[in-house]
């Protein structure tokens, strides 16, 4: 099977650490190729990228954090919301976290931002828990934001797989019915607070 120009692909990372608790992570790209895409290909291409990603936080994220599991599906607008309309795969990160202390408290999480051409319409990623020694009364510590700032580069920035293919990242959105391209992006110092539907459940 591949991927086409104009498919719209959503991965879910989801990280377990010793807890049980799950804590999931959305992206959502757009095709944009010059020829089909096999899928498998795509899988080891992203993975890659990922996996680099969130290697930016590696003092960040606690250590007893294993690689986490991805799975990556093909989207499509369907009557009024977006639907998986085709599962590509499941794979695993390749991620190594050095960070030793206690968690911050799991209703706590940094937050990177990627805005689109709608104000209103951004993508939000809550990051699995830090360490408590990377924030002081709520405020993440210098390192901490730098290695942020540098995972936000990877988080909006385009897929490139050469030969004309790349995946554009952004947000596949339900008033619109269409999708958004990232136009740059916020790392906030500030830790945010997830309402989540269940426990230990986020994007």
């Amino acid at each position: 099977m591949s991927i086409s120009d104009g498919d719209i692909i959503q991965a879910i990372v989801d990280f377990v650490p010793s807890t049980g608790d799950h804590f999931l992570n959305k992206f959502v790209w757009l095709a944009q190729l010059a020829t089909a895409v096999d899928e498998g290909n795509f899988i080891t291409f992203a993975n890659a990228v990922l996996s680099a990603l969130y290697n930016e936080l590696a003092a960040e994220l606690n250590s007893e954090i294993e690689d986490p599991d991805v799975t990556y599906d093909k989207l499509e607008w369907v009557t009024d919301d977006w639907e998986v309309s085709d599962n590509i795969g499941e794979s695993a990160l390749s991620t190594t976290f050095t960070n030793t202390s206690e968690f911050l408290p799991f209703q706590t999480a940094a937050v990177m931002s990627g805005r689109t051409p709608r104000p209103r319409s951004r993508g939000r990623k809550f990051l699995p828990p830090f360490g408590e020694d990377q924030a002081v009364g709520g405020v993440l510590i210098s390192g901490a934001i730098s290695d942020l700032s540098d995972a936000l580069a990877d988080y909006i920035d385009d897929m490139d797989m050469g030969s004309g293919n790349s995946f554009i990242p952004g947000v596949a959105s339900t008033v619109t019915q269409g999708f958004l391209p990232f136009v740059g992006g916020i790392a906030s110092d500030i830790l945010g607070t997830q309402r989540r539907r269940r426990k230990g459940i986020g994007y």
